[in-house]
This record gives C-alpha cells, sequence and structure tokens, in this order.
C-alpha cells in the first residue's frame, strides 16, 4: 500500500482576483466536509428516521510557524491572509488532485510560548462567491 507521509503535503493561497497562488509553509493543515442533514422521517417510513443530503458545507485550518521574511497578514503582501479575505486554496492530501476550495479566512490565530517557537494557523470556510474555480475533490 502506498501510504502518504505528511511532509510533501503542500497548501497553496490565491487570494481573490489575484495571480499566482503562493504554496505556504507549514506544519500541518486539514479539510472538513460535512452538510446539513435534513430530517425527512414520516408515517411511510413507520417512524424510522429518514434523511436528505442538504447544504454542503467545509472548513480547513492550517498551521504554520511564523517567518518574519514572509508576512501573511500584509494586507498588500503576497500571502494576504486576513479575516475576511476571500481565494481560492488547494490542499493536497496524498492524492494526484488535491482539494480545490473557494474560501473565505474566517479566523487567524497568532501563539508564541517562553519555551517555543512563534506559530500561526487560520480557519478557512467553503465559499462558492470567492473564486470562478469551483470547489472539487480528489479524483482518481
Amino acid at each position: 500500500m502506498p501510504f502518504q507521509a505528511g511532509k510533501t503535503k503542500t497548501v497553496t493561497f490565491q487570494y481573490q482576483n489575484a495571480g499566482a497562488a503562493v504554496t505556504l509553509n507549514v506544519t500541518g493543515h486539514t479539510w472538513d466536509e460535512a452538510i446539513d442533514k435534513l430530517d425527512t422521517t414520516s408515517s411511510g417510513s413507520n417512524g424510522v428516521q429518514e434523511l436528505i443530503a442538504g447544504i454542503l458545507r467545509g472548513a480547513g485550518s492550517v498551521k504554520a510557524n511564523v517567518d518574519s521574511t514572509y508576512v501573511v497578514t500584509s494586507p498588500l503582501g503576497l500571502y494576504r491572509i486576513n479575516a475576511g479575505q476571500k481565494g481560492l486554496m488547494t490542499f493536497q492530501v496524498g492524492y494526484t488532485q488535491p482539494y480545490t476550495v473557494p474560501c473565505m479566512v474566517t479566523k487567524v490565530h497568532h501563539q508564541s510560548e517562553v519555551a517555543g517557537k512563534v506559530e500561526y494557523s487560520f480557519d478557512v470556510e467553503l465559499d462558492s462567491s470567492a473564486s470562478a474555480t469551483a470547489y472539487a475533490r480528489p479524483a482518481s
């Protein structure tokens, strides 16, 4: 089985209406996909739960070490990772194609520890209006 090592799984971010995507140097990332479940249980199902899929939702997070050479939160910089910023992200998880996610940054977090390094993380949520590129899952 060709298991995957996380050390080569990249994340890219292209802020809305910008040029090329930028590859972020990360220590980890996540992507979660979920739907709203709509309960359609009725007397026709004899009281046994029935569900249909509602709205598709997605949320992810990225964690990295702060590199003062590249200020990721600079509003005019290369990255522009700020709460409210829209763009297009890719999350590589080991398949030929990554998750391609039009998104909005919903939270940016910085953390420093006396006996550690300065880190940042940010959260994104799926936003179909953030890019002309549609949401896409990895394909075989």
